[in-house]
Protein backbone atom coordinates (compact mmCIF):
# COMPACT_ATOMS: atom_id res chain seq x y z
CA UNK A 1 0.00 0.00 0.00
CA UNK A 2 2.80 2.41 0.84
CA UNK A 3 4.42 1.66 -2.51
CA UNK A 4 1.23 2.65 -4.32
CA UNK A 5 0.95 5.90 -2.36
CA UNK A 6 4.61 6.70 -2.98
CA UNK A 7 4.23 5.92 -6.69
CA UNK A 8 1.16 8.16 -6.92
CA UNK A 9 2.97 10.89 -5.02
CA UNK A 10 6.03 10.62 -7.29
CA UNK A 11 3.78 10.65 -10.34
CA UNK A 12 2.03 13.79 -9.06
CA UNK A 13 5.39 15.51 -8.39
CA UNK A 14 6.61 14.49 -11.86
CA UNK A 15 3.47 15.93 -13.47
CA UNK A 16 3.79 19.18 -11.54
CA UNK A 17 7.51 19.50 -12.25
CA UNK A 18 7.09 18.83 -15.99
CA UNK A 19 3.75 20.64 -16.39
CA UNK A 20 1.99 17.47 -17.53
CA UNK A 21 -1.73 17.92 -17.87
CA UNK A 22 -4.16 15.08 -18.26
CA UNK A 23 -7.30 16.13 -20.02
CA UNK A 24 -10.55 14.36 -19.78
CA UNK A 25 -12.50 13.65 -22.98
CA UNK A 26 -14.73 16.72 -22.71
CA UNK A 27 -11.83 19.14 -22.34
CA UNK A 28 -10.03 17.45 -25.20
CA UNK A 29 -13.04 17.77 -27.50
CA UNK A 30 -13.39 21.46 -26.60
CA UNK A 31 -9.76 22.09 -27.49
CA UNK A 32 -10.18 20.25 -30.80
CA UNK A 33 -13.32 22.26 -31.57
CA UNK A 34 -11.49 25.51 -30.78
CA UNK A 35 -8.63 24.52 -33.06
CA UNK A 36 -11.12 23.77 -35.86
CA UNK A 37 -12.82 27.14 -35.35
CA UNK A 38 -9.48 28.93 -35.43
CA UNK A 39 -8.68 27.16 -38.69
CA UNK A 40 -12.04 28.17 -40.18
CA UNK A 41 -11.51 31.77 -39.06
CA UNK A 42 -8.12 31.84 -40.75
CA UNK A 43 -9.60 30.42 -43.96
CA UNK A 44 -12.44 32.95 -43.96
CA UNK A 45 -10.03 35.82 -43.33
CA UNK A 46 -7.96 34.73 -46.32
CA UNK A 47 -11.10 34.55 -48.50
CA UNK A 48 -12.18 37.97 -47.25
CA UNK A 49 -8.80 39.47 -48.17
CA UNK A 50 -9.21 37.98 -51.65
CA UNK A 51 -12.67 39.48 -52.04
CA UNK A 52 -11.47 42.85 -50.76
CA UNK A 53 -8.70 42.73 -53.35
CA UNK A 54 -11.22 41.99 -56.13
CA UNK A 55 -13.43 44.85 -54.92
CA UNK A 56 -10.47 47.21 -54.94
CA UNK A 57 -9.53 46.22 -58.50
CA UNK A 58 -13.11 46.63 -59.73
CA UNK A 59 -13.49 49.96 -57.94
CA UNK A 60 -10.35 51.19 -59.69
CA UNK A 61 -11.66 50.00 -63.06
CA UNK A 62 -15.07 51.57 -62.46
CA UNK A 63 -13.79 54.73 -60.86
CA UNK A 64 -16.54 54.35 -58.26
CA UNK A 65 -16.70 53.60 -54.58
CA UNK A 66 -18.70 50.62 -53.39
CA UNK A 67 -21.49 52.89 -52.12
CA UNK A 68 -21.68 54.68 -55.47
CA UNK A 69 -21.81 51.35 -57.30
CA UNK A 70 -24.58 50.13 -55.01
CA UNK A 71 -26.52 53.35 -55.60
CA UNK A 72 -26.27 52.92 -59.38
CA UNK A 73 -27.32 49.31 -59.07
CA UNK A 74 -30.40 50.22 -57.03
CA UNK A 75 -31.30 52.92 -59.52
CA UNK A 76 -30.77 50.59 -62.48
CA UNK A 77 -33.24 48.17 -60.94
CA UNK A 78 -35.88 50.84 -60.45
CA UNK A 79 -38.38 50.91 -63.32
CA UNK A 80 -39.68 54.27 -62.12
CA UNK A 81 -36.20 55.85 -62.29
CA UNK A 82 -35.61 54.35 -65.74
CA UNK A 83 -38.93 55.74 -66.96
CA UNK A 84 -38.21 59.23 -65.66
CA UNK A 85 -34.72 59.16 -67.18
CA UNK A 86 -36.17 58.18 -70.54
CA UNK A 87 -38.66 61.04 -70.33
CA UNK A 88 -35.84 63.47 -69.48
CA UNK A 89 -33.82 62.28 -72.49
CA UNK A 90 -36.82 62.76 -74.80
CA UNK A 91 -37.55 66.24 -73.45
CA UNK A 92 -33.87 67.25 -73.68
CA UNK A 93 -33.71 66.02 -77.27
CA UNK A 94 -36.92 67.82 -78.19
CA UNK A 95 -35.71 70.98 -76.45
CA UNK A 96 -32.43 70.81 -78.33
CA UNK A 97 -34.22 70.28 -81.65
CA UNK A 98 -36.68 73.14 -80.98
CA UNK A 99 -33.91 75.53 -79.95
CA UNK A 100 -32.43 75.16 -83.42
CA UNK A 101 -35.53 76.68 -84.98
CA UNK A 102 -37.24 78.65 -82.20
CA UNK A 103 -36.11 81.46 -79.94
CA UNK A 104 -35.52 80.88 -76.24
CA UNK A 105 -38.61 82.84 -75.19
CA UNK A 106 -40.96 80.91 -77.49
CA UNK A 107 -43.88 79.28 -75.60
CA UNK A 108 -42.87 75.77 -76.75
CA UNK A 109 -39.34 76.29 -75.39
CA UNK A 110 -40.68 77.65 -72.10
CA UNK A 111 -43.09 74.72 -71.85
CA UNK A 112 -40.33 72.15 -72.53
CA UNK A 113 -38.11 73.79 -69.90
CA UNK A 114 -40.94 73.60 -67.37
CA UNK A 115 -41.49 69.93 -68.20
CA UNK A 116 -37.79 69.25 -67.80
CA UNK A 117 -37.70 71.06 -64.44
CA UNK A 118 -40.64 69.00 -63.22
CA UNK A 119 -38.95 65.79 -64.36
CA UNK A 120 -35.71 66.86 -62.65
CA UNK A 121 -37.59 67.37 -59.38
CA UNK A 122 -39.30 64.02 -59.82
CA UNK A 123 -36.03 62.16 -60.51
CA UNK A 124 -34.34 63.90 -57.56
CA UNK A 125 -37.13 62.76 -55.26
CA UNK A 126 -37.02 59.20 -56.61
CA UNK A 127 -33.21 58.99 -56.35
CA UNK A 128 -33.32 60.07 -52.71
CA UNK A 129 -36.06 57.53 -52.07
CA UNK A 130 -34.20 54.65 -53.76
CA UNK A 131 -30.61 55.37 -52.70
CA UNK A 132 -30.97 57.46 -49.55
CA UNK A 133 -28.34 59.75 -51.12
CA UNK A 134 -28.42 63.31 -52.39
CA UNK A 135 -29.36 63.85 -56.01
CA UNK A 136 -26.13 65.65 -56.92
CA UNK A 137 -24.07 62.71 -55.63
CA UNK A 138 -25.90 60.30 -57.90
CA UNK A 139 -26.64 62.55 -60.88
CA UNK A 140 -23.13 62.30 -62.35
CA UNK A 141 -22.99 58.59 -61.67
CA UNK A 142 -26.01 57.97 -63.86
CA UNK A 143 -24.11 59.28 -66.88
CA UNK A 144 -21.33 56.66 -66.56
CA UNK A 145 -23.73 53.86 -65.75
CA UNK A 146 -24.32 52.48 -69.23
CA UNK A 147 -20.77 51.73 -70.30
CA UNK A 148 -19.67 50.43 -66.92
CA UNK A 149 -22.63 48.14 -66.19
CA UNK A 150 -20.73 44.80 -66.61
CA UNK A 151 -17.99 45.79 -64.19
CA UNK A 152 -20.59 47.07 -61.79
CA UNK A 153 -22.39 43.73 -61.75
CA UNK A 154 -19.11 42.00 -60.84
CA UNK A 155 -18.50 44.47 -58.01
CA UNK A 156 -21.89 43.87 -56.48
Amino acid sequence: KDKVYRAEDELLKFKQKNNVIVLDKEEESIIIAMANLNSQITDLQAKMRGIESQISILQTQLGLTLNEALAISRLSNSPKVEGILNQIKKVEKELSDRLEILQINHPQIINLKEIKSALDRQIEKEIRKVTKQKYQTVKGLLRVRNFKQNLLEKLI
